[in-house]
Parts: C-alpha cells; structure tokens; sequence
C-alpha cells in the first residue's frame, strides 16, 4: 500500500538569540521557504526538501529603541538575467542543431 503524502509548502521567518554588541543587542532575521514532502511504503520511508533561507534583515535593538535594517540582495537581479539569458542561449543552440539534423536527414 501506497500511502503518499503532498508536498508541503513551508514559508518561515526565523529569528536569532539576541546578540550583545556593545551597548546594542543585534538580530538575525531570515526567511526559510520552500517545499518539504514525505512518505512511505510498505517497505521504505523516503522524504525530501526543497528550501531556501535567505537573510531578511538586522534588528538592532539600544535601550527602548529597536531598528530594523533590510538586506538586499545585490546579486540576485544579476544572477537571475544570467539565468534567462543562458537560457535562451541553449534554446537557439537546441533549435539551430534540431534544424541541421532535419536538414542532414532530407539528403
């Protein structure tokens, strides 16, 4: 018997203790998103993830005052243009080797 179980989609902030600095406490904040699933049958238990933790922001806390300071991701918006552009580089490449293959194959 088969008894699967879907994926699950996860979408969490996680917060670290409280670090001293000086006369400041400072946090950590990320995000952990993605997807985990599990499952068995009669003869094996299997399970597997798909997750990304990203920093989020700092919160620094002095005295009564707390400030957050977002991260950004400066490689991002770069990485992900090289990604499409690869993309469609291997997309031409693909369609220009299935048309000279067609092409061969007339002959």
């Amino acid at each position: 018997m088969n008894n699967r179980q879907p994926w699950t989609k996860v979408d969490r902030r996680l917060v670290t203790e409280p670090i001293p600095l000086g006369g400041r406490t400072v946090e950590l904040v990320a995000r952990l998103s993605g997807r985990l699933w599990a499952g068995h049958t009669s003869t094996a238990s299997h399970a597997g993830a798909l997750v990304r933790i990203e920093p989020v922001a700092l919160i620094v806390r002095e005295g009564d005052e707390a400030r957050s300071i977002p991260i950004e991701d400066p490689v991002r918006a770069p990485g992900t243009g090289l990604a499409v552009v690869a993309g469609a580089v291997s997309l031409v490449c693909m369609l220009i080797m299935l048309v000279a293959h067609r092409l061969s194959n007339r002959r």
